[in-house]
């Protein structure tokens, strides 16, 4: 009976000695299972874009750092300088509609004949025959050519543009920023200090917004309206013809 009690004491030992054994080996394997794991989830990631990663890493346009007279600005993005070819000024996706202007079978211009004033654009995201009251956008052209051209080969000279009440009703319009960074919703502050305040500078008290109009001889002209309450609404660039 002592004998069969001593077996049992051993057998009971080796028992317990082999469990300890097998649970760090599930320990092990299962820490190690872990890592790859782990190191397999860290290859995947390094292998994101910078914008899966974070969007916020993404760099907004550089404003543009000449003076208003050099007539560069952008919308949405798309570089333009005034003068500049009509086919050229499209691809900001702002189109002339002949037929709206009467036209429907071409707009021919003389050899260094021009609109007599801007014509409307339309574009499919934010102006449209139909829904065209919230936003202006009106372009100036001008036939530089030494033959009469239709009016879709000529040059954009001028460009118009007024969001007042898109900015007051709070709808989509472009973005369209001007030299020093300047955009929509600008103070007069801002402006001055891009700019400088100009001699032509009016106050329409009633309406509670001031015009400004830069002017430089033999080249050109901006008006820029900028209200108490919205800011920059409303940009006018002409580049006069030499």
């Amino acid at each position: 009976m002592k004998n069969f009690k001593k077996l049992f004491g051993i057998l009971l030992t080796l028992t317990l000695i082999l469990s300890v054994f097998c649970g760090c080996g599930d320990s092990k394997t299962k820490s190690k299972n872990e890592n790859s794991k782990n190191e397999k989830a860290s290859s995947t990631d390094s292998k994101l874009t910078p914008k899966e990663k974070d969007d916020s890493s993404v760099a907004e346009t550089k404003p543009i750092e000449e003076d208003w007279s050099a007539f560069n600005f952008t919308i949405d993005g798309e570089a333009i300088k005034l003068p500049v070819k009509y086919d050229v000024f499209k691809q900001t996706g702002w189109e002339i509609d002949l037929s709206y202007i009467g036209h429907k079978n071409g707009y021919v211009l003389n050899p260094k004949s021009e609109t007599a004033s801007t014509i409307d654009t339309f574009h499919s995201k934010y102006r449209t025959v139909d829904n065209r009251y919230d936003i202006y956008c009106g372009i100036g052209l001008i036939n530089n050519d030494a033959a009469a051209q239709d009016i879709t080969k000529c040059d954009v000279r001028v460009l118009s543009i007024k969001i007042e009440n898109a900015l007051k009703d709070q709808i989509a319009y472009p973005k369209v920023v001007l030299s020093k960074g300047i955009t929509w919703g600008a103070s007069k502050e801002d402006i001055d200090k891009a700019f400088g305040k100009p001699k032509g500078a009016t106050r329409a008290e009633n309406l509670k917004y001031w015009s400004y109009t830069y002017q430089i001889e033999n080249q050109g002209a901006m008006n820029l309206e900028i209200y108490d309450d919205i800011g920059l609404s409303s940009i006018y660039l002409i580049k006069y013809n030499k």
